[in-house]
């Protein structure tokens, strides 16, 4: 049925095959390209971000606890307001990064972590203000050990919390850039088979429009051969219905044609030799005749001239 194609058609499915077999290829590469664009951009403004904020919230929470214990330990009031005055401009800034972790973590697990971080970070501020409320009233040996017994298990108990939300984002923009980087691979992968698909038909498809555009034009080359060589009897495969087989078909009726008139002329040749016999014939019957007629002429002759020599 395909060798019945015509062969602009034939070569219009080989264009469009191509031309298929690219427009897949795009719209995979596309695909996976903003897949990974969009899982990239997430890790950047969301993971890392956050990452990036929480180290910043833990080396704040390190400064302001080195703080406090300056603070604490200061013997005159200045100094103390100078440790004071630090402590409230880095605990403004870990209430904005508090806010931005509010408003943006979706992850449940991170979400728990980050509430469990909150419990914690109440409790350190509310020993911090315990134990400056101690010093306020003078109480500097009870401040002290109000440090040292409530203070500091509380610091460490939020920074232990501070530093389960860092690990697990941490570990969440592990499990995604190793997510991003299966993406890669696997639309790479993608990509290179459907290229050698489209490789493989296009060769394939170039391969059978080629055997059916050459296979006739090699039997109509031999047909056309043969009637060169005058051979009027030989009949060609069956033919298609594309140019060449229309082709084969037309040299097929040619040779049909001059196998009749050959078969003419061979007829009036037949036709003019058996005249040419026949005339042939009537020729030497007259010929017969004539010299017949002559010897008796001659006779005849022969007779008169007998006859006037008797008369004289």
């Amino acid at each position: 049925m395909h060798s019945n194609l015509k062969i602009g058609t034939r070569l219009g499915i080989l264009l469009a095959i191509a031309v298929g077999c690219l427009l897949a290829l795009a719209a995979v590469s596309v695909w996976r390209l903003e897949k990974v664009g969009d899982e990239t951009e997430y890790m950047v403004s969301v993971g890392l971000a956050n990452e990036r904020l929480m180290r910043e919230w833990v080396t704040i929470i390190e400064t302001n606890t080195a703080r406090t214990y300056g603070a604490a330990k200061a013997v005159n009031a200045e100094d103390e307001k100078f440790f004071q005055t630090a402590i409230a401009a880095y605990s403004k800034r870990a209430g904005e990064i508090q806010g931005i972790f509010e408003k943006g973590l979706a992850d449940p697990v991170a979400q728990g972590l980050f509430k469990e971080m909150l419990a914690k970070r109440t409790s350190y501020q509310a020993a911090r203000a315990s134990a400056f409320k101690e010093k306020a009233a003078g109480n500097v040996d009870a401040a002290a050990r109000f440090f040292d017994q409530q203070m500091t298990p509380a610091v460490n108990a939020f920074m232990s919390s501070m530093q389960a939300l860092l690990d697990y984002q941490q570990k969440a923009n592990g499990a995604l850039a190793l997510r991003v980087h299966e993406h890669y691979e696997g639309g790479r992968t993608i990509i290179i088979a459907l290229s050698a698909c489209a490789i493989l038909l296009s060769i394939g498809y170039s391969i059978v429009l080629w055997r059916s555009i050459t296979r006739p034009m090699s039997d109509a080359v031999a047909l056309a051969r043969r009637v060169a060589d005058g051979d009027l009897t030989s009949k060609p495969s069956k033919p298609t219905r594309d140019e060449t087989g229309q082709m084969i078909k037309a040299l097929e009726d040619m040779n049909a044609n001059l196998l009749g008139i050959v078969r003419d002329v061979r007829s009036g040749t037949d036709a003019i030799a058996s005249a040419s016999g026949e005339i042939a014939a009537a020729n030497q019957d007259l010929s017969s005749r004539t010299e017949q007629q002559a010897s008796s002429l001659q006779q005849t002759a022969a007779s008169m001239e007998e006859l006037t020599s008797t008369v004289r």
